[in-house]
């Protein structure tokens, strides 16, 4: 099983790369892009899925359907990107789901969702002329995901540090959006997410 979780690891790196090249490559096409980029995170989902089936807790299962909803959240982004996002928020609402079932939510937990929520409240604040019409529904999405993160913080070391990464993604890519854009900063926001995705898979498999 080692050895599968290990070749996932890197099929998700090669993937992550090729999505990389063909994202900046010009005349590149759509579903090229979408397959690479979805199969990454498929390796996430595959790890997930021989945790689950090993252990068979009904909260390991939601998990792993958390992260194939963030599958299609990814081709879906590269398509239209407030749908994408929508799923994603989705996607999150499983993970919160899936934690709950395991651990519920203490003191830590809220304090964290309060710390979260204040940064996104600045930083809508901040970027509220390039969200236009579109405000309320970044906020709502920062609330899922502030909430998703905080309730990380209850679970195991690996599930807190994928919420935590996923946070990090999520804000260099607002920040690409509605302040500047970087390649460096794109680079690492989208490997943070896929680490992200992967240590949610590995929480289950070591669980």
């Amino acid at each position: 099983m080692q050895y599968i979780v290990l070749a996932a690891f890197l099929v998700m790196i090669v993937c992550y790369l090729h999505y990389q090249y063909f994202k900046h490559k010009p005349g590149s096409g759509l579903i090229k892009r979408i397959a690479v980029k979805c199969t990454a995170t498929l390796m996430a989902a595959l790890v997930a899925l021989l945790g689950a089936i090993d252990s068979g807790l009904a909260a390991h299962w939601v998990i792993f359907a958390a992260i194939i909803v963030c599958t299609i959240a990814d081709g879906a982004l590269c398509a239209h990107f407030m749908l994408g996002a929508a799923t994603f928020a989705l996607g999150h609402v499983l993970f919160i789901v899936g934690f709950s079932m395991m651990e519920l939510a203490g003191w830590g937990s809220v304090l964290a969702f309060l710390f979260l929520m204040a940064g996104i409240t600045a930083l809508c604040k901040r970027w509220r002329r390039g969200m236009g019409r579109r405000a309320p529904a970044f906020y709502a999405y920062g609330i899922m995901l502030c909430l998703m993160t905080a309730v990380s913080a209850a679970q195991s070391p690996l599930f807190f540090a994928g919420g935590v990464l996923f946070a990090i993604s999520d804000g260099l890519l607002a920040y690409q959006l509605f302040d500047r854009k970087n390649m460096k900063i794109d680079y690492f926001s989208l490997g943070c997410y896929y680490l992200a995705q992967f240590l949610m898979g590995l929480g289950i498999y070591m669980h």
